[in-house]
């Protein structure tokens, strides 16, 4: 089970400090029960390293940093909250419900 939009948008905020700009996905557009993963292709970061990156592609097949273009503790932070992020553009990710 999903935690609700509002509290999920809180948690993301106080784990991921590199990110500015997640909110209700609602409030720009894409709908309710969904999150805007704000700035994370834009400059967001964790760990010093892109939070969402489009064109990322692993170059040490060890060293697992992104899923489909999504920081791997993004991923499993939103699996943990019952959300999945899908790549809107290359600029832009939201968070879904499972």
């Amino acid at each position: 089970m999903s935690v609700s939009v509002r509290k999920a948008v809180q948690h993301l905020n106080q784990v991921f400090l590199g990110i500015n700009g997640i909110k209700a996905g609602d409030e720009v557009g894409y709908g309710e029960d969904s999150i805007f993963l704000g700035d994370c292709a834009e400059g967001g970061t964790i760990n010093m390293k892109p939070a969402c990156d489009y064109y990322a592609c692993e170059s040490d097949p060890h060293e697992k940093i992104w899923q489909m273009g999504v920081h791997i503790d993004l991923v499993h932070e939103l699996k943990e909250l019952g959300y999945f992020a899908e790549c809107i553009d290359p600029g832009t990710y939201v968070a879904y419900q499972m």
